[in-house]
């Protein structure tokens, strides 16, 4: 069973939404269709009622819902614990114009990334 497909049932039971949870999850609708598929076959059960533009949970969908909420959070707050003994979190990578310039920061354990005086506009120039 893949964890994030299980992120993703949670994420949509709470939005209520497909395309939210697309969204959020920065996913596309179609990644989130088939993942609650693969989970549901998995799973040998419908989760999902399936009136299109709802999102309603089966009985079988509730209480799996309870359980990987709950199981969820435990998760992630494990990973939370050990990023706070181990000096912090994950890192940032992103591809930016060589124009700009950063400046990162520690300050109490926190990190930050401030960016320093451009103009959105320079970046096309």
């Amino acid at each position: 069973m893949n964890l994030d497909h299980l992120y993703y049932f949670k994420t949509l039971v709470e939005t209520k939404s497909r395309s939210a949870t697309a969204e959020k999850l920065a996913i596309t609708p179609s990644t989130l269709s088939l993942a609650i598929a693969k989970l549901e076959r998995e799973l040998n059960t419908s989760l999902l009622d399936k009136k299109r533009g709802s999102v309603s949970l089966t009985t079988d969908g509730q209480v799996f819902y309870e359980y990987i909420a709950t199981a969820l959070r435990f998760v992630d707050g494990g990973i939370k614990i050990l990023q706070e003994r181990n000096g912090g979190g994950g890192s940032l990578k992103a591809k930016l114009p060589s124009e700009q310039f950063f400046r990162s920061r520690t300050k109490t354990g926190q990190k930050s990334l401030a960016v320093l005086g451009f103009k959105p506009m320079e970046m096309f120039a």
